[in-house]
C-alpha cells in the first residue's frame, strides 16, 4: 500500500513550510530566510569578537573556551590529544582549576581529551 504524501515541515523558526534539502536529501528544520538570518547573526558576532578581542564574547555562541577578553584572568595553554595526536590551544583562566575545567570541557565537545595545562608566561621584556 502507498503512503500518502505528507506536507513538508514547517520551519521550526517562523512556522513557514521549509522548501531547504539538507546533505542527506532531507527537509530542513530552517527555511531559507531563516537560515540567512542565522548565519548573518554567527558572523556578525565573529567579526566583532575579532575586531574587538578585549571585549568578553562567553554569551554568544562562541562560547566561554573561545573568549579571550583580559578579565578571565591569565593565558593558559591547553594540551590535549585526539586519536593518538597531540594538539594545544590556548584560553584565558582565572587560575589552574578554571584553566582545566574550561579545557576540559573544551575538548570534550569535540571528542578530545584534555590532558594539561601550562600558564603562558610573558617573555618580552
Amino acid at each position: 500500500m502507498a503512503k500518502a504524501k505528507s506536507t513538508p515541515p514547517a520551519c521550526t523558526k517562523c512556522g513557514l513550510h521549509s522548501r531547504r534539502v539538507d546533505h542527506f536529501g532531507e527537509l530542513d528544520e530552517l527555511c531559507e530566510a531563516c537560515e540567512t538570518a542565522r548565519l548573518d547573526e554567527i558572523n556578525r558576532v565573529y567579526q566583532h569578537s575579532e575586531q574587538h578581542p578585549d571585549e568578553c564574547c562567553c554569551q554568544t555562541f562562541l562560547g566561554r573556551h573561545c573568549c579571550m577578553a583580559p578579565i578571565h584572568g591569565d593565558k593558559w595553554q591547553v594540551n590535549g590529544i585526539d586519536n593518538g595526536e597531540r594538539f594545544c590551544f590556548f584560553i584565558r583562566a582565572k587560575d589552574r582549576k578554571e584553566a582545566m575545567e574550561v579545557g576540559t570541557e573544551a575538548c570534550l565537545d569535540n571528542g578530545e581529551e584534555c590532558i594539561g595545562v601550562t600558564r603562558v608566561r610573558n617573555t618580552a621584556a
